[in-house]
């Protein structure tokens, strides 16, 4: 008996202390951080830019890319949205990092704007006469625009020119673009392609009959900034080498009237004319079709697609489409009624998507915010006589729209 009492107790001797052990590795296990979630399969970053101002909106449709996305949230209600109608105001809207949006309005003289949401116009100045393009603001908030009588003009904040270049013919772009050393970018109406530097001295020019010399024009870049992407006049998209000065290839046969958008992989995606319907259609590095989404649609501008942090990319007119970054379907929206999309799409950091869109029926004006999973969270009416204008984010919660309004 007693040597049974004595096993007992050298057993739970033994047990005791592994008990123990065991618990606190149990107990190790549930306060430990859990491992970060994997992104998804074509998850996308903001892509350095440093020529670039950092500012919530600094260029046509956000970036070198065109992706359309920002990392600040959007409005979750039809409150905070503003719509700036200043005489006729024909081209986009850009915001320096002092919270100023710069803008050309008017008609015969055209003027730059520079204006904030809080105090109304800060400065104005003629340029030309009618609006050319975007501005486009530089890394120290100097901003790069353009008149219609072929001037491009560098200017700092406060309007004071710091230089300006006479080009031959009429700059055609919806904005300048700047690669990644400072040196700016444009096509004219000569379907010549210009390269200045960031002092305002030519570097070299491309011409090219197929190049698109359009005010529907903007070129983007690959993210190493080693190729560029242009529209094509009789095709529908050029890619040129920036060291060579060379083409390296074209595709498409078809004019394409919106901006190639660039993801983190060096894809390229476009919305473009195919035969009897139309298709976003994803390119890689080489041209190479990687996969083709076919949808009912008419040629339109300034309808630019747009991609979220997740890869997933945004387009169509009276139905808007999300695909993955594969070409396969994540769901469908058809807008109410007969309306049809009428600007580029815009993304907030929770992925939601802001867009205008018009009536056909009634010429009614509207702004959508749709989520990320294809649930409409709002729908806004805008009253005014005109189309309204690409929207940007310009804070936190705001969501800013120019009007073409003649009044």
């Amino acid at each position: 008996m007693p040597n049974t009492i004595k096993q007992r107790r050298k057993k739970l001797f033994i047990f005791i202390p592994l008990l123990t052990l065991f618990l606190y590795a149990q107990a190790c296990k549930t306060t430990e951080p859990p491992p970060p979630e994997e992104n998804p399969p074509g998850y996308q970053e903001d892509i350095p830019w440093p020529s670039l101002a950092d500012s919530p909106w600094p260029a046509w449709h956000h970036d070198m890319q065109s992706t359309g996305r920002t990392s600040i949230f959007g409005p979750s209600s039809v409150v905070n949205i503003e719509v700036i109608t200043i005489g006729i105001m024909l081209r986009d809207i850009v915001e320096n990092t002092n919270g100023t949006l710069i803008f050309q309005a008017g008609y015969g003289p055209a003027e730059i704007i520079a204006f904030s949401l809080t105090q109304g116009i800060l400065w104005r100045e003629a340029i030309g006469a009618e609006p050319a393009n975007a501005a486009t603001i530089l890394f120290n908030n100097d901003f790069v625009i353009a008149n219609d009588l072929g001037q491009t003009f560098r200017k700092r904040s406060d309007s004071t020119t710091v230089w300006e270049y006479q080009n031959e013919y009429k700059n055609y772009t919806k904005g300048i673009s700047v690669d990644l050393n400072g040196n700016l970018y444009f096509t004219d109406a000569a379907t010549k392609l210009t390269v200045l530097s960031n002092d305002g001295k030519l570097l070299w020019s491309l011409k090219d009959d197929d190049i698109f010399g359009s005010s529907d024009q903007f070129i983007t870049f690959s993210p190493d900034g080693k190729t560029i992407y242009l529209q094509g006049r009789n095709c529908a998209l050029i890619a040129v080498d920036v060291e060579s000065h060379k083409i390296l290839w074209k595709y498409g046969q078809n004019r394409l009237w919106n901006t190639p958008l660039i993801t983190n992989e060096g894809y390229i995606a476009i919305d473009e004319n195919t035969s009897s319907t139309r298709s976003l259609t994803l390119l890689n590095s080489k041209g190479v079709i990687q996969w083709q989404y076919r949808y009912y649609g008419v040629d339109r501008n300034d309808i630019e697609p747009a991609i979220d942090y997740n890869g997933n990319i945004y387009f169509g007119q009276d139905t808007i489409f999300s695909v993955k970054i594969n070409g396969k379907l994540n769901w469908a929206l058809p807008l109410d009624e007969d309306n049809s999309r009428t600007t580029s799409i815009v993304i907030d950091g929770n992925n939601n998507l802001y867009f205008c869109a018009v009536s056909l029926s009634t010429v009614k004006n509207y702004v959508y915010s749709i989520s990320k999973s294809g649930e409409k969270l709002w729908v806004k009416e805008i009253e005014t006589n005109q189309f309204l204008g690409n929207p940007i984010i310009p804070s936190e919660g705001i969501l800013a729209i120019p009007s073409f309004n003649s009044d």
